[in-house]
């Protein structure tokens, strides 16, 4: 899923600022980089409360990515946000207090609890083999898993679903326009009126 903060739809903005292109470069460019930040923060935001995870947790697996616009686009800029939808595997979200209990051998009785979130007829298990993370220099894996079936195997890593909700996300594209709008003003303000006189 991909976030465009673009200036298309901006067309009598710019056009009625062209006596200042450099000014207009450097501004568009700063207010492009300004919005992409903000909703860079709002998706995170979002994905964050509809999964029931910390923010901290989508930021330190790289969930949301932002690109900010490079130097020479001329003055029309773009930056972008990317957030990655994949299901985040449930022994990520695992906190000390739990981690100090598995490590104590105490099992929550019914399931596996990791963070807030509780996963019926599951357990903490570690897959060694083909089946770990071996591409990251790891030889085993810990997570929780549940059976398919009454047998030993197979079993399936439980995971928690990661999106943003269709409202949410209809509300944080609707506003880019409107921000980078404002922030343009600002930024076009900021270059005529106080960086002129340094």
């Amino acid at each position: 899923m991909k976030f465009d903060v673009s200036f298309d739809g901006l067309d009598d903005t710019l056009l009625t600022l062209q006596a200042m292109p450099r000014q207009i470069e450097t501004a568009s460019r700063r207010a492009v980089a300004t919005v992409t930040r903000q909703t860079n923060r709002e998706v995170l935001r979002e994905m964050a409360a509809a999964a029931d995870v910390p923010q901290k947790l989508l930021r330190s697996r790289r969930r949301v990515i932002q690109r900010l616009p490079a130097r020479r686009q001329g003055n029309r800029p773009r930056g972008s946000v990317w957030a990655g939808t994949q299901p985040l595997p449930a022994g990520y979200l695992v906190t000390n207090a739990q981690r100090r209990n598995l490590l104590l051998g105490k099992q929550t009785r019914g399931g596996a609890r990791a963070g807030k979130h509780f996963f019926p007829g599951a357990f903490w298990a570690e897959v060694r083999g083909e089946a770990a993370y071996i591409r990251r220099g790891r030889t085993a894996h810990v997570g929780i898993f549940k059976r398919r079936e009454r047998a030993r195997l197979p079993i399936d890593e439980q995971t928690v679903s990661l999106e943003i909700p269709p409202g949410a996300r209809a509300r944080i594209e609707g506003g880019v326009p409107q921000r980078l709008t404002k922030a343009l003003r600002h930024e076009i303000r900021f270059e005529v009126l106080v960086r002129n006189r340094r």
